[in-house]
């Protein structure tokens, strides 16, 4: 993984959304308008895609969708991004809540719900939470 960028007393995230829903991308870049951090969003809506990015292991954490075509869930959707060399964190989304996830050798962190993510605070709060965790503790 590459090291956070620091400016100031802020840090920028370069984030990979991987979503096949366009609405939940364009919630998400609202959000992130919204920071005055200037993190960076990229995004795919299919998980074959993030592996044919440029520079897949940029990523300071990804959020991966829950279903995804044509994956029906973690299980076979994780696996494309460990297969890619991806070795960052993984936030796990879905519309509905979910179970922690366990696939080694991927660093897959715990699972967050859409709709806890629809205010520039929350996203701030879950960015700040997987790149710096000692300072959101």
């Amino acid at each position: 993984c590459r090291p956070l960028r620091y400016r100031s007393e802020w840090m920028m995230a370069n984030i990979a959304l991987i979503d096949d829903d366009p609405t939940e991308v364009m919630v998400l870049e609202g959000m992130l308008m919204h920071s005055l951090d200037g993190h960076s969003l990229t995004a795919f809506s299919r998980v074959e895609d993030f592996p044919a990015a440029p520079d897949n292991q940029a990523f300071d954490f990804v959020l991966l969708d829950r279903r995804i075509p044509p994956h029906a869930d973690f299980e076979t959707s994780l696996p494309v991004l460990a297969k890619a060399g991806y070795t960052g964190p993984i936030v796990p989304i879905s519309a509905g809540c979910m179970e922690a996830i366990s696939l080694d050798p991927l660093n897959v962190l715990e699972p967050v719900e859409k709709s806890r993510l629809l205010t520039p605070e929350a996203v701030d709060a879950l960015i700040a939470s997987v790149i710096d965790p000692m300072k959101s503790a």
